[in-house]
């Protein structure tokens, strides 16, 4: 099935379950609250909403692409990132609080391009993963979020 879920004639039945990936990082704001809004009102009692962003504003990686950027005079405006901050506004103000979140792409890896093993960088992100002041700088960040007055 396909709805448009900002048009008012999408009527959807409550889901216990709702998950969005990469979706909400490439979204216009407006839109982005838009369908948070609208995903939240969907939720069942006790539901779950899991989302992404798959880039992070103040991980290693965004912090090399901005470097890069600057460094090569690049003023195009094609790199979406957005910061745990603006991620859990949008999510207050659509009624919901995370309940957990999930940290990985730790390490700047690029397309899985490197001359460390993959093997080797996904122990270390497992590693990173379970240390809790490298969440600041994951690239990835998935979020699971409840209703506040489910929580």
């Amino acid at each position: 099935m396909q709805v448009d879920l900002t048009s008012e004639k999408a009527e959807l039945p409550p889901f216990a379950l709702i998950t969005a990936f990469r979706f909400f990082l490439n979204a216009e704001d407006e839109l982005r609250a838009a369908v948070m809004v609208k995903l939240a009102s969907l939720l069942d009692n006790g539901g779950a909403l899991i989302f992404n962003n798959h880039m992070n504003k103040w991980s290693l990686h965004a912090l090399l692409v901005r470097l890069y950027k600057f460094a090569t005079f690049d003023k195009r405006k094609d790199f979406n990132a957005l910061s745990n901050r603006e991620v859990e506004a949008l999510v207050r103000v659509a009624g919901l609080v995370v309940v957990k979140k999930y940290h990985y792409g730790f390490l700047p890896v690029l397309k899985e391009h490197t001359w460390i093993p993959m093997t080797l960088i996904r122990g270390l992100e497992r590693i990173l993963s379970r240390v809790k002041i490298f969440n600041g700088i994951s690239t990835c960040v998935i979020y699971v979020c409840q209703r506040k007055e489910d929580v």
